[in-house]
C-alpha cells in the first residue's frame, strides 16, 4: 500500500545523525543553535527556539504573548484539536471563526464578526498548506501567532510570513514538510517578542529544548529543501491534470502565491466511503483531512461553523511527498482521473 504520508529521509542522510550519536554530545548544543540560525534566515524572522515537542511550541508561543487569564483566543475550527488544549489549559477562553470553502482558511469576516467579544490574540492555522488572506486578518488589530507548518517554503507574493505575525511556529515532527524527527521551532517576528521569549525561555528545563541528534537531520532537510520543494510542486501538477479528469475538485490558489503543496486534497462530489475503498483496492491508503481538527473532536456550534462542516466530512488526502517513486505517482495520478 501507498501510505498517506512518508518522510524525506534518505539512508546517506543519517550519517550525520550518527556522527552526533557518537559525539560526546546530543542535547541541545551548536547543532541546534546552526539549525535555528538557518531557518530564521529563511523565514526573515528576529529569533528562534527549537522545542523536543510540537505542541510544547504552541505552547510557548502562547505564553510569550503574556495575555491575562480569561482572555480569548480566536482559530477555525478546523485548527487541531490540541490547540484547544494549550488554549484552555492555560485559563484561555476559545473562540472560532468559521473558514472560506475555496481554501479552508479562517474567513477574515468571521473573524470581524467575533470583536465585539475582544479577543485578545488570534491562533492562525495554514490548512494543508492553504495560506489565508493575510493582509484582511493582520488588518484586525490583534496579536497573531501563525502555525506555518504545513506552507514551509511557499511564497506569498515575495512577503515573508514574518511581516504578518508577530510568532510563527514551525512543525519539525515525521510528517512535517521539513522534519528534524519531532519537535517544533518557534520564531519572533519583531524584538518585542524576541525579548518577552528570551525571559520566558529562562524558566524551561533543558530538557524542552531541541536537540543536537535532531537538529542533525533538521539541517540536512534544510540543506535540501530546494529539491523536496520541486518535486512536490512537480507532483502537484501531474495530479492536478488527472484530477480535473473527473467531477471532484481540490482546493484553490491565490493569485500572485507559490504554494507547495503539503499534501494533496480532494473535495469529493459523492460518497466518502465509496471513494476511499475504489482508492484501497488500487493498493492506495487515503486520509481524512481534517479528522484531528477541534471541529471533529469536539462539540462545537454547528450553525457557527457551517462552511468548516462541510468541508470535513468531504475531504480526503492522497499521498504527495518527494520520495513517491515514479511508479506510484503513475498509480495515484490513474486513480485521481478515474474516482467514481
Amino acid at each position: 500500500m501507498i501510505p498517506v504520508f512518508k518522510p524525506s529521509i534518505k539512508r546517506k542522510d543519517m550519517d550525520s545523525v550518527l556522527t552526533c550519536l557518537v559525539s560526546d554530545f546530543i542535547g541541545y548544543g551548536e547543532k541546534t543553535k546552526e539549525f535555528l540560525h538557518l531557518l530564521t534566515g529563511f523565514f526573515e524572522a528576529d529569533h528562534a527556539y527549537g522545542f523536543r515537542d510540537y505542541s510544547k511550541g504552541i505552547g510557548f508561543a502562547l505564553d510569550s504573548l503574556e495575555l491575562e487569564e480569561g482572555s480569548r483566543i480566536v482559530v477555525s475550527p478546523l485548527s487541531p484539536a490540541f490547540y484547544f488544549t494549550e488554549i484552555t489549559s492555560r485559563g484561555f477562553e476559545v473562540l472560532y471563526a468559521d473558514i472560506t470553502p475555496s481554501d479552508a482558511c479562517m474567513d477574515p469576516a468571521e473573524l470581524q464578526k467575533l470583536m465585539d467579544l475582544k479577543p485578545a490574540a488570534v491562533l492562525l492555522h495554514f490548512p494543508l498548506g492553504n495560506i489565508p488572506d493575510l493582509e484582511e486578518l493582520r488588518a484586525v488589530d490583534l496579536p497573531v501567532i501563525a502555525d506555518i507548518s504545513t506552507a514551509f517554503g511557499t511564497d506569498y507574493k515575495g512577503v515573508p510570513f514574518s511581516s504578518f505575525a508577530d510568532i510563527l511556529v514551525l512543525n519539525l515532527e515525521a510528517e512535517g514538510m521539513i522534519t528534524a524527527g519531532g519537535g517544533a521551532a518557534v520564531f519572533s517576528s519583531t524584538r518585542k517578542y524576541s525579548a518577552i521569549m528570551k525571559t520566558a525561555a529562562q524558566v524551561i528545563p533543558e530538557i524542552s529544548f531541541l536537540t543536537d541528534i535532531n537538529s542533525s537531520l533538521g539541517l540536512i532537510q534544510f540543506n535540501q529543501k530546494e529539491s523536496f520543494l520541486e518535486k512536490r510542486e512537480a507532483i502537484k501538477e501531474i495530479f492536478m491534470v488527472s484530477l480535473m479528469k473527473g467531477r471532484h475538485k481540490t482546493f484553490s490558489t491565490k493569485d500572485g502565491v507559490l504554494q507547495i503543496p503539503f499534501s494533496f486534497p480532494v473535495l469529493l462530489e459523492g460518497h466518502v466511503r465509496e471513494v476511499r475503498q475504489y482508492a484501497r483496492k488500487r493498493g492506495i491508503r487515503t486520509h481524512a483531512a481534517f479528522e484531528d481538527s477541534a471541529l471533529a473532536r469536539y462539540q462545537l456550534d454547528s450553525f457557527s461553523c457551517l462552511n468548516a462542516g462541510s468541508i470535513l466530512k468531504r475531504t480526503i488526502l492522497f499521498p504527495l511527498y518527494p520520495l513517491l517513486s515514479k511508479k506510484n505517482i503513475e498509480i495515484i495520478s490513474k486513480v485521481l482521473s478515474t474516482l467514481p
